[in-house]
């Protein structure tokens, strides 16, 4: 908005500002956010496995339906707040001092705020939720992000199928999980006029587009819940066992846990060395039995 080098054409007379010129940008920007929900998306679930802290947290009394819907929550919040940049950017920019004064319109607060939470957040949503399950799949962020480029390239077929007729071009209003295509199907006989005052309403094919694209957001996290193993896997079952092997071997001796997580051990302890080694190099929760 701020810099005529970069612009998204909304057509001729339609204010820099108008609702028309602010939902495209917005959308066709959280298309190429993609990429960052992946990084978040998919990196709280391989991180607890690729530090080892996910064995021993499947340990603790945390259900897996509490973790799943809280990291996916989570990444969901993280990503929302940094896509909040799109509109507080365009609002910033229509008050540069460069710009011409009679390509903009009045500021409208609403118009910032309708695409962002009824447009963009329903797919950064599901960008989340598939991403999340494709990080359970495969088990690798390389895995995520060709996934990513994967929907990336469908969909710009998808795009570029729905210019050939009709019937391509209603699909792909249903099926678009950014919405472009409903807002396209929508307003494509608009008046400049009505792209200056208007902003397409939450109904008809926008409205079934949104709820589409929630509903399978919703069924992938479930589909994520289902697949995640919630389970101590890798090493951790074999420490706690030879662990408990030692002790068995090596009775009695003290363990006295602190509030802050570590351990005390009575001096004769740290004569077998697997137990010494063990009680330093990981940190426990207070409370938290290291042998059951």
């Amino acid at each position: 908005m701020a810099a005529p080098q970069v612009t998204l054409v909304a057509g001729a007379n339609v204010h820099k500002n108008a609702p028309m010129a602010i939902a495209p940008v917005l959308m066709t920007l959280t298309t190429f956010f993609m990429f960052v929900t992946t990084a978040f998306g998919a990196n709280v679930f391989i991180r607890d496995q690729e530090t080892g802290f996910g064995p021993l947290l499947y340990t603790t009394h945390i259900h897996r339906s509490d973790y799943v819907l809280g990291r996916t929550l989570g990444a969901f919040l993280v990503c929302a707040l940094c896509l909040l940049s799109v509109p507080f950017g365009l609002i910033l920019g229509s008050f540069m001092p460069w710009l011409d004064k009679e390509t903009l319109g009045p500021f409208r607060l609403f118009d910032y705020l309708y695409p962002y939470l009824f447009l963009a957040l329903p797919s950064v949503l599901f960008m989340v939720a598939i991403f999340s399950t494709a990080a359970t799949l495969t088990r690798s962020m390389m895995g995520s992000y060709l996934t990513a480029l994967a929907l990336l390239v469908v969909y710009f077929t998808l795009s570029a199928l729905s210019g050939k007729s009709d019937v391509f071009r209603e699909i792909y209003a249903w099926l678009d999980p950014f919405g472009i295509g409903a807002i396209a199907k929508v307003t494509r006989y608009w008046t400049a006029e009505e792209s200056n005052n208007l902003m397409p309403p939450l109904a008809g094919v926008i409205l079934g587009n949104r709820l589409l694209v929630m509903g399978l957001a919703i069924g992938l996290i479930a589909t994520n819940l289902g697949l995640l193993r919630f389970e101590a896997t890798g090493q951790l079952p074999k420490t706690r066992t030879r662990l408990w092997a030692c002790v068995s071997r090596h009775r009695p001796f003290q363990i006295v846990s602190h509030p802050d997580g570590q351990f005390q051990v009575s001096a004769r302890t740290w004569q077998f060395s697997y137990v010494g080694r063990v009680l330093k190099r990981h940190r426990f929760l207070p409370g938290q039995s290291i042998l059951s």
